[in-house]
């Protein structure tokens, strides 16, 4: 009898302590990063993730995609479920943001006074053909937006 009143006693302390050690935990990781444990976070730019906003190079401020981009349709396919990719045209149309469901984002430059922007590698191309804007990689067109 005498020695399951310890078993239990040394059970009940245990709990108290790893309880504390649980407090301790908590209060150092609100006291290191209160933003990110509130929900507040912002990124390097100053940008509220959160808040559905992200750094627009070409807007030079945080924007929110889904209310300022356009969206650009998957070339080659009916489904108005496939991803789709976004664009942000900075106010004198030199430079782009372009949102890839791969790829984060890519900053594309006009190239000298043309409809053409592209990226440094020249792996991106946006240009505008007849009847529609097309978003081309290696010269292959893989998203669009008809006029």
């Amino acid at each position: 009898m005498q020695t399951k009143k310890i078993l239990t006693s040394l059970n009940i302390f245990m709990l108290a302590i790893l309880i504390l050690i649980a407090m301790i935990l908590i209060f150092v990781s609100i006291k290191t990063s209160p933003n990110s444990i509130l929900g507040n976070a912002k990124d390097e730019f100053n940008c509220a993730p959160t808040e559905g906003y992200t750094w627009s190079y070409a807007k030079n401020r945080c924007v929110r995609v889904f209310e300022e981009a356009t969206a650009l349709y998957k070339s080659g396919s009916n489904n108005p479920r496939d991803l789709k990719a976004f664009i942000v045209f900075s106010d004198d149309n030199k430079t782009i943001d372009i949102y890839l469901p791969n790829r984060i984002k890519e900053v594309l430059h006009q190239d000298n006074s043309t409809n053409i922007w592209s990226d440094k590698q020249g792996m991106y191309t946006l240009s505008t053909d007849n009847d529609r804007i097309s978003l081309k990689q290696n010269n292959q067109e893989i998203y669009f937006l008809p006029q």
